[in-house]
Order: structure tokens, then sequence, then C-alpha cells
């Protein structure tokens, strides 16, 4: 999965919480310390959130600890599944006949 595309599944799954919880963006912005410029980027993908602010960003959407895990690691997944299906396999290895003396 590219950088982007990574940024953009993070920013869906936050803004889909966001969205459920009945929360806007400038209530999220006030009560995370931010400006809603900033949480509208993220959401959009333009960047991922900073590990500073992450925690209190699951909080204010009561996203808890196991499912944000849960999450990464299946964008994890998805990630190495892509990497691995474009990877050709290797050329098989020819064995030279010995040669008897």
């Amino acid at each position: 999965m590219a950088l982007n595309k990574r940024h953009q599944a993070i920013g869906g799954y936050l803004k889909k919480s966001r969205k459920i919880n009945q929360i806007t963006q400038r209530d999220m912005a006030r009560a995370i310390g931010c400006h809603p410029q900033f949480v509208s980027n993220i959401e959009r993908g333009l960047a991922p959130p900073p590990n500073t602010i992450l925690p209190r960003w699951l909080s204010v959407l009561r996203i808890n600890k196991g499912d944000w895990i849960k999450f990464e690691l299946k964008l994890k997944k998805q990630e190495l599944e892509t990497v691995l299906s474009q990877m050709k396999a290797p050329p098989p290895v020819r064995r030279q006949a010995r040669r008897s003396l």
C-alpha cells in the first residue's frame, strides 16, 4: 500500500468514526487542540495523524487500543499482500550434473 493510500485509509477510518459519534470537525479540533483544517487534512489522507495527537484523537472517538491495533494490523497485512503479489518468483536453481572420474 503506497504511503498516501495508507494515510487515506487512516483518515477514512477516523472520519467514519467521527461521524458515527456525531462529532463535527470543529468540535474534534477543539477536543484535540488543533485547527479544523488540520482535522480535515488528516481525514482526507494528506498526512497521518501525529503520534503526539493520536491518543487524544482516539480517546475522543472512543476507539480503544485493541481496535486501533487491529486496524493497523489489517493495513499492514494489505501492504504486505500488495508487495508480495508484485514480486516475481526467482528462477529455478539448476543443478549441474556431477562428473565421474
